[in-house]
């Protein structure tokens, strides 16, 4: 392939990016919507049986690092919520339904350096703990809410059990 300003493989390169960016774009919630605004009355409630709040998916706040037990706290609330009749995880929030954001985990100097590589590592960490079946039944939001960026999972029931690892199993009740 020829890389030359103009060449038919930097168009196709750059046709990829400009979809990638749209893609992501659809992907967001503007923070005026309907649908952050009903967010964000679900966060306003607060942790239930069906809601679960986490200020991060791997990041302890106080060490500033990437915590396995952090991470497998958010497996396994999804893994429960798909045991049971569904429920929505929310990434960025207090136990108090403060709205901290996922800022904190996305940033050049950071966890993960951008939104779309925090889905994809959050996808990629559920396919390999949960089974790739799995992700059909969740469905990954990012919403503005606040001037902050949060992450919900709606996580539908799931027509077989699911097992952690191949191993552990939970259920919210």
């Amino acid at each position: 392939f020829e890389n030359r300003p103009g060449s038919h493989f930097q168009k196709s390169m750059k046709k990829e990016s400009t979809d990638k960016f749209q893609q992501m774009l659809e992907y967001l919630v503007n923070e005026d919507s309907e649908k952050a605004e009903e967010i964000f009355h679900e966060i306003r409630k607060g942790e239930s049986l069906i809601r679960e709040f986490k200020q991060t998916f791997a990041l302890d706040i106080k060490t500033k690092k990437r915590e396995d037990y952090i991470v497998f706290e958010c497996v396994k609330t999804i893994a429960g919520f798909l045991n049971a009749k569904g429920g929505t995880l929310y990434i960025g929030v207090a136990d108090n339904s403060d709205i901290i954001g996922i800022g904190v985990e996305i940033g050049s100097k950071k966890l993960f350096k951008s939104l779309d590589n925090y889905l994809l590592r959050i996808k990629d960490t559920l396919k390999n703990r949960l089974g790739v079946a799995t992700l059909k039944n969740i469905e990954f939001i990012p919403v503005k809410i606040k001037g902050k960026q949060i992450l919900v999972l709606n996580c539908s029931e799931s027509e077989h059990q699911v097992y952690i690892d191949e191993k552990d199993t939970y259920l919210r009740c």
